[in-house]
């Protein structure tokens, strides 16, 4: 990894990668970047992470390539992340603002109805959206979510584990996004210089930095925000909601075997929310794969989406 001081002056300048050219729309005033790849129906794509921008919708483009061979895959970064604007105030940074963006950038796209797919907290994210707005999904896709939840095990050990040798390091750095993702990953050849500086330009933006002050990266998910509610409190009525049966549309929950932050009991358990009311849910796991499923795995991710939506929707 490239140690120069000059190391980000070659970033695409709206941190595009592998050459893929991120666009920019305007949601009810918060200026959304995202791709717009392929075509076909839609299918949404909602990143994991926190607030404050290492996540991003570069998270997805090792799948483009497989998955617009079916889909217009278009994929945004979520409200405070990457190089979309942070919401208005303090008190907006929370899930269901999260999830109304999404909707708003939906319906800004002029999207009747699409697929919708997360990672990690964006599984949770797209759970919450799919909950709020039903009849707009055909389907549902999550994947390695601990999120989703409900908890298991000792999740303060598995954190202290993904965070060991981070605590010296800048998030503004390549080589912090660099380590981060090993740690997240089982497969790691996708972990590129190109991926990384863009990662790190993203987190040095102005806005970024705005956010990481109002909001801690390493803050567990069940963290209180400046809204005084919990993540875990939006994600909680969210499953409250499914449990009831308001959830009919095929749903898929993938699994990387290998992940640090993602038990087996706790995937299951987050499959079986889903599973209890819907005969139209299924669950695949995908050995010697980590957290990053779709960046590992993407060419099996894709297809495994393209094969779930063929099957029900024939």
């Amino acid at each position: 990894m490239d140690t120069s001081t000059n190391k980000l002056n070659n970033v695409d300048k709206n941190a595009g990668i592998m050459g893929y050219s991120p666009e920019f729309i305007d949601v009810d005033g918060i200026k959304t970047r995202y791709y717009d790849i392929g075509e076909g129906p839609t299918l949404v794509l909602l990143h994991g992470g926190n607030w404050s921008g290492l996540s991003t919708a570069n998270r997805w483009t090792e799948a483009f390539e497989y998955l617009s061979e079916e889909f217009r895959v278009l994929a945004p970064d979520r409200i405070g992340c990457g190089m979309t604007d942070n919401p208005d105030s303090i008190d907006e940074y929370r899930f269901s603002r999260d999830a109304e963006h999404v909707l708003d950038f939906i319906d800004t796209m002029g999207i009747d109805s699409c697929h919708l797919g997360g990672f990690s907290r964006g599984a949770g994210l797209a759970m919450c959206v799919a909950v709020e707005s039903p009849d707009t999904f055909k389907t549902l896709t999550v994947s390695n979510s601990g999120t989703i939840g409900p908890p298991k095990g000792d999740s303060m050990h598995r954190w202290s584990k993904i965070w060991d040798g981070l605590e010296d390091m800048s998030p503004t750095e390549p080589e912090y996004i660099q380590y981060k993702l090993k740690q997240h990953s089982y497969v790691t050849d996708y972990i590129t210089e190109e991926r990384c500086r863009a990662a790190a330009y993203m987190r040095n933006q102005a806005k970024r930095i705005e956010t990481a002050e109002v909001i801690s990266e390493s803050d567990p998910l069940d963290h209180t925000l400046p809204s005084g509610k919990s993540i875990r409190d939006h994600i909680e009525r969210a499953q409250q909601e499914i449990k009831k049966g308001v959830l009919d549309m095929p749903v898929m929950f993938m699994y990387g075997r290998n992940g640090i932050n993602d038990p087996i009991d706790m995937a299951l358990a987050g499959y079986d929310i889903f599973a209890e009311k819907n005969p139209h849910a299924r669950f695949k796991i995908l050995n010697h794969c980590g957290h990053m499923v779709m960046l590992e795995r993407p060419e099996e991710y894709s297809q495994t989406i393209i094969d779930f939506v063929d099957f029900h929707l024939d």
